[in-house]
């Protein structure tokens, strides 16, 4: 595996959403890259302080949505409107 893999992934692997052999893969290679190694770390560091403030991934995206493309618009994200 290759660094640029590696890293597109490792945020995965930390939120447990990769099958068995795709996390083994990636633990493999940063047992051996040090670079790897901190941005796992650093993943691990960012998922224990939402863990912390009560923050899960539903909770935090829940209230995100994709707004629709327009002509000459990038696509972004915005909060979600309460229908009264």
């Amino acid at each position: 595996m290759r660094c640029d893999e590696s890293r597109v992934r490792v945020g995965a692997l930390v939120d447990r959403e990769l099958d068995v052999v795709r996390s083994l893969e990636i633990e493999a290679h940063v047992a051996t890259c040090a670079n790897c190694a901190r941005a796992l770390v650093q993943q691990q560091e960012v998922r224990a302080a939402f863990n912390a403030m009560g923050c899960t991934g539903s909770h935090v995206l829940g209230g995100i949505r994709p707004q629709p493309n327009g002509p000459g618009k990038s696509r972004a994200l915005a909060p979600r409107r309460q229908l009264t």
